[in-house]
């Protein structure tokens, strides 16, 4: 390399700033490689280097990833106090403690996933203590295997840990510690999409009446006529239920959002019981247990049913108030989703009501 290195006084095509704003303001037109090389939009190779405390940016004359890394490494022997930007040395284990602190900006119930099945990776995975750049795809893809043979891990199990991964050294790319993913490559697995259980609306009814302990049926019931969760139903307090307004204010768990549902017709009554019973207070919660699956899976019992899941109920109010015409933005909407229905239209929407949709293409005419 004749120009040699990038110095205070010399005359290279050099952007020297502040290296926050250099992050901020390259990131649409750069692409991190790692180890100090970019690559600009229009295919011109830079190094990023540290020159007397100071970030340095430098075009180099190689138009081959390959060479222009060696021009980097011919750059630092000749100038010894250079050095790349990049923190090329970091392990595994390294990794997974930055991806703690979620630089990715995970909400907590994803972060909380994310960090116990990258607990079990990093106890578990033969070569932790490895550099990332030398970490092998085929190594990742044979944990992957033994780890859902171990653990008798389902499709959507085992696409957890996928993601976890992916978003593991997404962070490493980030960071400039890697170029690429070693996951790059890997596809999320497809599940055989099993028929879930869903009791029609009579038969989930039967199933309340059948549960003989008084709150856990009620919690039951709220389940079915609001088409909530265990963890939403069990998280409502008395200031939420809005009388004055029809409607009662539900935290999703999942994500924290909050939204609106109304305080349904069949809903109403077991509403005003509880009001009656002195359940609905202020900043206390509605039901003190949280978890109703022991009194429906004995209910299930009782009746010579297939034992559904509580989430079963929440089933059976989509399909019921599809099969009522209800426009499905509007039922997706009550489950608290943002993407106008198309979750609902994909897994239900076959449940649509044939003389809804008859009576909607007559408007055409």
């Amino acid at each position: 390399m004749q120009q040699g290195v990038p110095s205070a006084t010399a005359n290279l095509e050099i952007c020297r700033s502040n290296a926050r704003s250099n992050h901020r303001t390259a990131r649409k037109r750069f692409k991190n490689l790692g180890g100090g090389l970019y690559r600009h939009k229009s295919g011109n190779f830079y190094a990023v280097l540290r020159s007397n405390g100071r970030v340095v940016w430098k075009k180099l004359k190689s138009k081959n990833r390959a060479e222009a890394r060696e021009e980097i490494v011919g750059a630092i022997k000749k100038k010894e106090h250079l050095e790349p930007t990049a923190n090329r040395v970091m392990t595994l284990a390294d990794l997974v403690e930055l991806h703690r602190q979620n630089p990715l900006v995970l909400a907590p119930s994803t972060l909380k996933i994310r960090n116990y099945v990258l607990d079990r990776f990093i106890s578990t995975y033969p070569h932790a203590r490895c550099n990332l750049e030398d970490i092998s795809p085929i190594h990742l893809k044979v944990w992957l295997a033994n780890t859902r043979q171990q653990r008798r891990l389902k499709a959507q199990g085992l696409n957890n840990y996928i993601r976890a991964l992916r978003g593991l050294f997404k962070v490493g790319i980030e960071a400039g510690a890697i170029a690429t993913s070693p996951l790059a490559e890997a596809k999320m697995v497809r599940g055989e999409d099993p028929e879930r259980l869903t009791p029609d609306w009579e038969t989930a009814k039967r199933i309340v009446a059948a549960v003989k302990r008084q709150e856990s049926r009620e919690f039951l019931e709220f389940m079915l006529f609001a088409g909530l969760g265990q963890a939403e139903v069990a998280n409502l307090h008395g200031e939420d239920v809005d009388f004055a307004g029809g409607e009662i204010h539900v935290k999703r768990q999942k994500t924290g959002r909050r939204y609106q549902i109304p305080i349904f017709p069949s809903l109403r009554p077991l509403l005003c019981q509880l009001q009656e019973d002195g359940r609905i207070q202020p900043e206390h919660l509605i039901f003190s247990i949280r978890d109703a699956s022991d009194a429906l899976a004995a209910a299930c019992s009782r009746l010579n049913l297939p034992h559904y899941s509580p989430r079963a109920f929440r089933r059976s109010f989509i399909v019921r108030y599809l099969e009522k015409g209800i426009d499905p933005r509007l039922v997706a909407a009550w489950q608290g989703h943002q993407d106008n229905g198309a979750l609902i239209l994909k897994v239900y929407g076959r449940y649509i009501n044939h003389s809804h949709a008859q009576k909607m293409a007559a408007l055409l005419v």
